[in-house]
C-alpha cells in the first residue's frame, strides 16, 4: 500500500467485504504493517470480495475480486486524497434515530430514520418511514454522496410515489443544510431543511428556505430525533 508519491504506507485500514452489497455483507478488517502489507485469508473461493482502504484523507477502492480454488493473489494499489474529510461527519449519522411528536389531531406521530454506509463508505445510504397512530402514512429511501463533477455532497431520496428530491449538502460549523427541491410534473417545489447534532445521541431537524443571501432561514417545528438501538 503506497500513497500518491509511491511512499510505503502503515496504518492504513483495509476493509473486506463479501456478499450481497447493501443486503447481507460480510466485513474483515486489517490494518497495513510497517511495510504497507496487509494479509488475509479467503477460504470461499468462488465468491466475489471487495477491497477499501483508507488512511486520514487518503481512500482507495479495487474492483471486485474473484478467487479460483488454490489461487492467491497479490495486490498493490495506491491511496489518493478524496472527498473523505467533507463527509467524515456522516458517520455521526450513521444509525438507527427515531423522533416521536403529536400530530394537531392529537395522534402520536413516529418518524423512523435509517443511515448507513454503502460498502465503499463512500455513500451514505437511508430510508425513513413515517407513521401515524401506528400506521404508515409515508416512507422512502435515499443517498448522500459526493459529485466530483460538481465538486459538491449532494442529497438524492425518493418516496412511496417515485417523486425525486435531490440537491446540495452543506456542511457548517453549526448545521448541515439540505438545500434540495421535490420534482414534478408541474416543476420544482424548494424542500430546505437543517440538521444538526445536540449531542452524539440526539439529532435535532428543522425545515426552512434559502434567503437572498443563500443563508438557511428556520421556520416551523423542530423534530428531536434519538439514537435508538
Amino acid at each position: 500500500m503506497t500513497d500518491p508519491e509511491q511512499r510505503l504506507l502503515a496504518g492504513v485500514s483495509i476493509e473486506l467485504s463479501s456478499g450481497i452489497p447493501y443486503i447481507k455483507d460480510t466485513f474483515l478488517e486489517n490494518k497495513t504493517n510497517a511495510d504497507g502489507e496487509y494479509h488475509f485469508i479467503l477460504n470461499e473461493p468462488g465468491k466475489c470480495y471487495r477491497l477499501y482502504a483508507r488512511k486520514d484523507s487518503l481512500i482507495g477502492s479495487l474492483a471486485d475480486i474473484h478467487l479460483k480454488p488454490g489461487e492467491r493473489t497479490l495486490l498493490n494499489f495506491t491511496v489518493t486524497p478524496s472527498a473523505y474529510l467533507k463527509f467524515s461527519w456522516a458517520k455521526y449519522l450513521a444509525g438507527h434515530w427515531l423522533s416521536k411528536s403529536m400530530t394537531k389531531e392529537g395522534k402520536e406521530r413516529k418518524l423512523f430514520f435509517n443511515c448507513d454506509w454503502a460498502n465503499n463508505r463512500k455513500i451514505l445510504k437511508w430510508d425513513w418511514t413515517v407513521q401515524v397512530a401506528d400506521q404508515t402514512v409515508e416512507k422512502g429511501f435515499g443517498l448522500y454522496g459526493w459529485d466530483p463533477l460538481r465538486q459538491q455532497l449532494r442529497i438524492w431520496y425518493w418516496n412511496v410515489d417515485a417523486e425525486l428530491v435531490e440537491g446540495t449538502v452543506e456542511v457548517g460549523e453549526e448545521k448541515i443544510v439540505i438545500n434540495a427541491a421535490r420534482n414534478r410534473a408541474e416543476g420544482k417545489k424548494p424542500l430546505v431543511h437543517a440538521w444538526w447534532f445536540e449531542d452524539i445521541n440526539t439529532l435535532l431537524l428543522q425545515y426552512g428556505q434559502m434567503n437572498a443571501a443563500g443563508s438557511f432561514e428556520p421556520s416551523g417545528e423542530i423534530y428531536r430525533f434519538t439514537r435508538v438501538p
